[in-house]
């Protein structure tokens, strides 16, 4: 199945979100690491502070929140805030870095930053 696009992308209006960025933070709560470990077949236990927690957990942390309102058809938030409102009908993540040391009752920090070429 072929889709098309109703309207041409202005790329000189998206290329503005070029070098956005966002930032947020959030703490790896022992809560947090048991429902992942359950998650991923891993033993559950009694995590206390200090102990590792499992390697996706950074999917988890520091996730947007949004009123129902400003949200698209597809669970995510509207375009033209932090993603650029490219009229296309899926989104996608195209590569990344991930640097993080991850233990039960640490502070964690999510910076993103838009960085594709157009």
């Amino acid at each position: 199945m072929t889709e098309t696009i109703a309207e041409k992308p202005d790329l000189d209006h998206l290329r503005q979100w070029i070098g956005r960025t966002t930032e947020a933070s959030d703490i790896v709560t022992a809560q947090l690491v048991k429902g992942l470990r359950a998650t991923l077949f891993q033993e559950i236990g009694e995590p206390k502070p200090g102990d590792a927690a499992p390697w996706t957990v950074h999917w988890c942390l520091a996730q947007p929140v949004f009123p129902m309102s400003e949200l698209s058809q597809d669970g995510h938030p509207t375009r033209g805030g932090f993603l650029p409102p490219v009229p296309l009908p899926r989104r996608m993540w195209a590569g990344g870095e991930l640097e993080f040391s991850s233990r039960c009752g640490s502070a964690m920090k999510r910076n993103g930053r838009r960085g594709y070429q157009m």
